[in-house]
């Protein structure tokens, strides 16, 4: 049973994700198509030598993205890092596209705090770091396995993913409705508050008049009169999104031009709201 803690922490968000899931995908394909360009076109500017004998001939065994500062943030701009060995000592230096040498972070000692040396054995299978301070002579080793493993399967891989990814329709459209269930209890709150805050508009409706349009003559008749206007009829109604209503009277007062007639006859008599059934 999906309750409104599971909606609110999980539900709407993996519906937004779902949502969203097209234009994510095709922003991570632009980001790595010109990640990708801007190391195809990266260039060194000049030659460098090499960092431990000073010899050139380097070769480029590859190039990679990187941020220059550590303390740069994820989306800050990366740079081109070139990875080049050396065929005089074997050994490998970094440069950034720009010549710039890149700076190793020291590994320092725990015990001390003094910059540590360090020795790179290497096998068929393994690198091995082995480091040692040259001052209190502590040592430890690090190794990067290079064998390939095997990762277990993950028994709940395809019960995650139809969970996760909504690829089931049933539960996709059960999270939908349970959503729409939250947007109307929503709306309901609004229109609750806002005829609280508007409670002396809608009791002021309540004190309208609404006649029907067959009984707007009898209305209108006696109050144009008292103007100077007589003969009054309706024409028929207009129906639609709006009701119009043409209307007919005469001007009993032969002194009053036709300009003045138009004026007092579109002036509001009174205040009073009047509303018309669209059904009378």
């Amino acid at each position: 049973m999906l309750n409104a803690f599971y909606m609110q922490t999980v539900g709407l968000d993996l519906l937004r994700r779902y949502e969203e899931r097209e234009q994510y995908i095709t922003e991570w394909m632009v980001k790595d198509e010109a990640k990708d360009a801007q190391i195809a076109a990266a260039r060194l500017t000049e030659e460098p030598s090499c960092q431990h004998c000073g010899k050139q001939g380097l070769r480029i065994i590859d190039k990679s993205l990187m941020h220059r500062s550590e303390n740069a943030a994820y989306d800050d701009l990366e740079e081109v890092l070139f990875m080049l060995r050396c065929p005089h000592c074997d050994k490998n230096s970094a440069f950034w596209e720009d010549g710039t040498v890149w700076n190793v972070k020291p590994t320092l000692c725990p015990k001390c705090r003094t910059e540590m040396t360090h020795k790179t054995t290497k096998t068929r299978v393994a690198f091995t770091f082995t480091y040692t301070c040259p001052t209190c002579k502590h040592s430890y080793k690090d190794k990067m396995d290079l064998r390939d493993k095997k990762e277990k399967p993950d028994l709940d891989y395809e019960k995650d993913r139809a969970h996760f990814c909504l690829e089931d329709k049933d539960f996709r459209d059960h999270l939908y409705a349970i959503k729409r269930g939250f947007e109307d209890m929503a709306r309901l709150g609004k229109e609750i508050k806002e005829k609280q805050d508007n409670k002396h508009i809608y009791d002021a409706m309540k004190e309208m008049k609404k006649p029907k349009i067959a009984e707007l003559s009898t209305i209108l008749a006696p109050a144009l009169e008292k103007a100077g206007y007589i003969e009054f009829s309706l024409d028929k109604p207009e129906m639609g999104k709006d009701v119009f209503i043409g209307f007919n009277c005469l001007d009993s007062k032969s002194d009053r031009s036709d300009y003045d007639s138009e004026k007092t006859l579109t002036r509001k008599p009174s205040r009073k709201l009047w509303r018309i059934p669209t059904g009378g």
